[in-house]
């Protein structure tokens, strides 16, 4: 006889949940946050805003991220943990400059034969592939060339985080364009550690949309209003010394 004898009283338990959900979001941000400020990586170098990055390297201990983006992140983190290939999360390292910030560092995710790809775990599938993501991938591609790796084509994984439904975009890359991409990364990574050691601000992306979603827009709102209050006392200063 299939039984049933047991009829309790549900409801539901917000403080708990809310207890839960602190414990969930610490465990998680202690799995997922590195510290990555005194380290250019490959993906500051592919960002459209030079600032968010410049950012992330001088106010670290400003940045608050929501609990939905440290649970996105420690998603993310948590599937590239998987591997598909023998050479997985290959860690990539090349010195362009003296110390502070002078070495370009990366991780690649998977690389199957000659063909490099990048894991994405997002909450909608794109038509086309993100322009950072399809430059963050030749940016592995030129040093993995650099150091000696054939490699010929890049592909871009996306994830859905949701359905799991999934979508490859893949291209090919020959040795100009691996040239090509290497210089680039190279004055990109040389122009944010300029930035950083000399500490001057650089210029933010137009792009009102990435700046809306940006996690770090109220810092850089504050950096601007700091920037004008110090340009209108300037201006200040040498009208009444008549420069």
């Amino acid at each position: 006889m299939w039984s049933e004898k047991i009829n309790v009283g549900v409801k539901e338990n917000r403080r708990l949940k809310d207890a839960l959900d602190l414990i969930f979001t610490n465990k998680a941000k202690g799995e997922t946050l590195e510290d990555r400020r005194f380290e250019i990586h490959i993906s500051d170098l592919v960002k459209e805003c030079p600032r968010e990055a410049w950012i992330s390297k001088k106010y670290p201990e400003d940045i608050e991220l929501q609990r939905k983006s440290v649970l996105k992140m420690w998603g993310g983190k948590k599937l590239h943990e998987i591997e598909l290939s023998r050479e997985h999360e290959v860690e990539l390292r090349y010195r362009f400059a003296k110390e502070p910030y002078g070495v370009i560092v990366g991780t690649v995710d998977e690389i199957i034969n000659d063909i490099v790809i990048d894991k994405k775990f997002y909450a909608k599938l794109p038509r086309v592939p993100y322009k950072q993501h399809v430059k963050q991938v030749s940016y592995y591609m030129a040093l993995l060339w650099r150091h000696g790796k054939k490699v010929r084509m890049g592909a871009i994984y996306y994830i859905n985080r949701s359905s799991f439904a999934t979508r490859v975009f893949t291209f090919t890359m020959s040795q100009e364009d691996l040239e090509k991409a290497f210089e680039e990364m190279v004055e990109r990574a040389s122009y944010l550690r300029q930035a950083i050691i000399h500490n001057w601000v650089p210029p933010k992306t137009n792009n009102e949309v990435e700046c809306s979603r940006c996690a770090f827009k109220d810092i850089c709102k504050s950096i601007d209003t700091k920037k004008n209050l110090a340009n209108a006392n300037r201006e200040k200063d040498e009208y009444e010394i008549g420069i």
